[in-house]
């Protein structure tokens, strides 16, 4: 009669066993047990988006916030779930406004420069970046300052390549999978980022190492708008 343990038992399914229908009928259990539990609608939204359906995704995310509307994490995830629509706008609201709460939130700031990125925002996303110690927004700045929107985009190319560098020696050094990693396969992380490259075959060659040994972990990269070849 609790929506929490249903939430885990939904948790459970998905990330560690790979069991989808389970991990759904637990979600929209917590759901119909207590409708204003955000992290119910929270999971069940990530759930339904990895099954295609992104229109539901975005509904049962703006529940969560409409009932937790100060915390950033259900603004963040709204955000990811109306950049999967290309609704670039509204999600760049949404970013904003949680950052406005937790201007440290870094994860909400990265997906905030990808939106104003996508939609050419450059100076905007230079803005953004020097905000972000991590996001080399003094290096960004003059790369846009002298080149222009191409340069930024040089910049970007190069941080990218920087990333993957160090994502994929971190997998290669791991001895195991942690915590993070299985709500964040770092094998996802790096398809993404040879996909934004355009480096479709690299971009594969990761979603077959991460399905080698667990097959079920396809739906994580054939639902992801992302990773969708032109």
């Amino acid at each position: 009669t609790l929506a929490i343990p249903h939430v885990h038992f939904g948790v459970k399914a998905m990330y560690l066993d790979g069991e989808w229908e389970a991990a759904g009928i637990s979600f929209r259990r917590a759901v119909e047990v207590e409708p204003t539990y955000a992290e119910g609608h929270r999971f069940l939204a990530i759930w339904v988006a990895l099954q295609g359906e992104a229109s539901a995704a975005v509904d049962h995310f703006r529940t969560a916030v409409r009932h937790e509307p100060e915390m950033p994490i259900y603004r963040n995830g709204l955000a990811d779930a109306l950049m999967a629509a290309r609704q670039y706008d509204e999600a760049i609201a949404e970013l904003r406004h949680g950052l406005a709460r937790d201007p440290m939130y870094w994860a909400a700031r990265a997906r905030l420069l990808r939106c104003l990125e996508r939609q050419g925002r450059f100076e905007e996303a230079v803005a953004e970046r020097l905000l972000d110690p991590r996001a080399d927004g003094p290096g960004f700045q003059r790369a846009w300052q002298q080149g222009g929107n191409g340069a930024y985009l040089d910049a970007r190319a190069a941080e990218v390549r920087q990333l993957l560098e160090r994502t994929a020696a971190q997998v290669t050094q791991s001895r195991g999978e942690n915590a993070a990693d299985l709500f964040n396969p770092p094998e996802l992380a790096l398809a993404l980022l040879h996909a934004e490259l355009g480096e479709w075959d690299a971009a594969r060659e990761w979603e077959e190492r991460a399905c080698a040994r667990q097959p079920w972990r396809r739906q994580w990269f054939t639902s992801h708008p992302d990773l969708v070849r032109p």
